[in-house]
């Protein structure tokens, strides 16, 4: 082939120099005499001669650029021919895939954590993934084989991962083995064995190159090609499930990262979005336990699954084109103190942040003290300046109807009407919740037309009952690890409904009660400070003395 294109080069050349050679031996003949019958002053001669002289330099010039693309082209001929061969070499050099000196440190860490895929999948099929597959209208699962099909969802995941990460997922690299070792820990019941690698052909990839090029073309004609199906589908499923599968996927594709002993950026970036999300699904499972360990509060609990459900709806049929309802994520919470308002507030924001309504979701919390200031033209820096720390997250300001409660000079107008402007301006990065007691918020709201139409989401916190105030003392008791001692309890619970049943409006809730439990653990310090060679069991006891002389106060 070489020997051919040499050839036919030379031949070319050849051509080309000879027509060179005559162009110039009439440039030759001619000028000379061109120019002798112009000094004669033989105009005709001259003009013929000239013309023919012209010609033979412009086909000279021509021969020479002709000569010049053909050497060019001849070039990259030669260059293409090179790497050809050198890319036949290559691929001749590895008769085996995986002769790429894969280390017995890497193919463990491999097989390691690609064994947690087969683990998930059975943590799946054994939970109901399958079943509740079947129940959802998804186009890939109409007659589909569920188990096969979580399989498949499982392979695309990881090649779409690896695709993302612009990492080199090709048959013959350590990339690409890790990719084969997962897709063999997910597929196959037999574990690959480092003796094996050698044994790893084109043709016993096979198998696995055809599911797993199958199951990633199967799923995204349905599918966004950048999305991992079966994360988004946990998230429906199983929050924790969903959390465990990404966090697998993250171990998984962090060796496969570092198989080239490089860790790019991108994959640096793709790794870092990864574990973000992994533990954002780990707060909002922490902070959906918080709310669900609450004591009581059953009517504000509902209040917030029902404000969460309308939430996920609304985005659902905005996704499919269709029509929302207005929607406003600020809140009044009523009810006397120490129930809860503020702890709830905070898992709120937390909740916002999960469904992506706020990008933060931090608490900021104040009362009129943060808002209003001593002198004229003070409050409003003051209050934007604590509406600049709550941006991204929810502002909440206890007590809230003390702003409207100083009369006509009072600073706290102001304070209401800089808060409305920043909520109108703000609007999509700021979340307020007012609380209050009942009668209170109520009127406050109602005297200003301004907070009557962007409050109107009320949740009442109920006071707690003696049962439900007993309960909490004793979640403080398990959280420090204490227990009550003989008659300590009963004591307690008379004296909480005593109290529960003589209560006013100042009647402080969960405060009453964490007063009451520090004053308990202040009594029995003194008890047992004399003491020496105090046990466990003693130093964990709370007994009846402690509890009467806390509440005798």
């Amino acid at each position: 082939m070489r020997n051919n294109t040499k050839h036919t080069t030379s031949h070319a050349s050849g051509k080309g120099c000879s027509g060179t050679v005559v162009a110039l031996l009439v440039l030759a003949i001619f000028l000379p005499v061109a120019v002798y019958a112009w000094i004669s002053q033989s105009t005709f001669e001259a003009v013929i001669c000239t013309c023919i002289a012209v010609m033979s330099f412009a086909a000279l010039i021509g021969f020479f650029l002709k000569e010049r693309r053909e050497k060019a082209g001849t070039k990259l001929k030669a260059l293409e021919e090179e790497h050809k061969q050198k890319e036949a070499e290559r691929i001749a050099a590895l008769p085996n895939y995986f002769e790429v000196k894969i280390s017995k440190n890497f193919f463990r860490e491999v097989q390691k954590t690609a064994t947690a895929f087969p683990d998930l999948l059975q943590n799946l099929f054994n939970s109901g993934f399958c079943s509740w597959l079947e129940e959802q209208e998804l186009p890939v699962a109409k007659g589909s084989d569920t188990g096969k099909l979580a399989r498949c969802m499982m392979l695309s995941d990881i090649k779409t991962a690896l695709t993302g990460m612009k990492t080199s997922c090709e048959w013959g690299t350590k990339e690409g083995f890790a990719l084969y070792a997962a897709t063999n820990a997910i597929t196959s019941e037999n574990a690959l064995e480092y003796d094996q690698l050698k044994a790893v052909t084109d043709e016993t990839l096979q198998p696995a190159k055809k599911l797993l090029d199958g199951s990633y073309t199967f799923l995204n004609k349905e599918q966004d090609s950048n999305k991992l199906v079966l994360a988004d589908l946990l998230q429906s499923f199983d929050r924790d499930v969903q959390r465990q599968y990404l966090i697998a996927l993250y171990r998984f594709l962090s060796i496969a990262a570092k198989a080239d002993e490089v860790v790019t950026e991108q994959e640096t970036r793709y790794l870092q979005n990864l574990i973000a999300r992994a533990k954002a699904i780990e707060e909002s499972i922490a902070l959906k336990n918080e709310l669900d360990s609450l004591v009581g509060l059953i009517p504000v609990k509902k209040e917030i699954q029902t404000l969460t459900n309308f939430i996920k709806i609304q985005q659902k049929r905005a996704e499919q084109g269709l029509k929302t309802s207005p929607m406003s994520y600020h809140c009044v919470f009523t009810g006397s103190p120490g129930t809860g308002k503020t702890t709830v507030a905070r898992i709120i924001a937390g909740i916002y942040r999960d469904l992506g309504i706020l990008k933060k979701g931090h608490l900021v919390e104040t009362d009129r003290s943060g808002l209003v200031a001593e002198f004229i033209g003070q409050t409003a820096v003051q209050t934007n300046k604590i509406i600049d720390s709550a941006l991204d997250g929810v502002l909440f300001i206890d007590e809230a109807y003390s702003l409207a409660g100083g009369g006509e000079n009072d600073y706290g107008k102001e304070a209401i009407s800089t808060l409305l402007k920043r909520m109108e301006d703000n609007r999509d990065r700021l979340a307020v919740i007012l609380a209050g007691y009942t009668k209170e918020m109520k009127q406050f709201i109602d005297s200003n037309p301004g907070l009557q139409s962007r409050f109107s989401r009320y949740i009442e916190f109920p006071d707690y009952t003696a049962a439900e105030l007993l309960q909490i003392f004793e979640v403080n008791m398990n959280k420090y690890d204490y227990h009550f001692g003989k008659g300590a309890k009963d004591v307690l619970q008379q004296y909480l409904e005593k109290a529960v049943a003589g209560k006013d409006i100042n009647f402080g809730n969960g405060r009453f009660v964490r007063n009451i439990f520090e004053k308990t653990l202040e009594h029995q310090a003194n008890r047992l400070a004399p003491e020496s060679n105090l046990t466990t069991q003693r130093l964990s006891e709370i007994s009846m003395e402690d509890i009467v002389s806390s509440t005798s106060e």
